[in-house]
């Protein structure tokens, strides 16, 4: 669908697409897709998506109606008067300790500490 747009796929990562009339890039993973170019040319290819799949669209930036903060893929991204900012999503951690079972036991700064009583 995105190479009928007028995209190229990525030959190093296929789940990257360019478009470089419209200065766009894509990253899709699962059924996320991240989206990055100039506002103007970001329309068009919303509509692109629209009729294939149904959207719920987020915009990182400072502008009205636009989000300051948001979480992709497990990153936390941040929009700041310095640029952009990408922190691990602390969510992701918890749900890895739930996922093995690691919950409820004592941690240790130092690796092979004793046990404190």
């Amino acid at each position: 669908m995105l190479t009928e747009a007028g995209f190229e796929q990525g030959r190093a990562n296929p789940r990257l697409f360019h478009h470089a009339g419209l200065k766009v890039s894509i990253m899709g993973h699962g059924d996320d897709f991240v989206v990055v170019g100039p506002a103007k040319n970001l329309s068009d290819t919303r509509k692109v998506l629209e009729d294939r799949y149904k959207l719920k669209v987020e915009t990182l930036g400072s502008e009205k109606g636009q989000s300051p903060e948001m979480r992709i893929l497990n990153k936390i991204i941040r929009w700041t008067s310095e640029g952009i900012e990408s922190e691990a999503d602390p969510r992701h951690a918890k749900l890895v300790i739930k996922d093995l079972h690691l919950g409820g036991f004592m941690s240790s700064t130092v690796p092979g500490a004793k046990e404190r009583k």
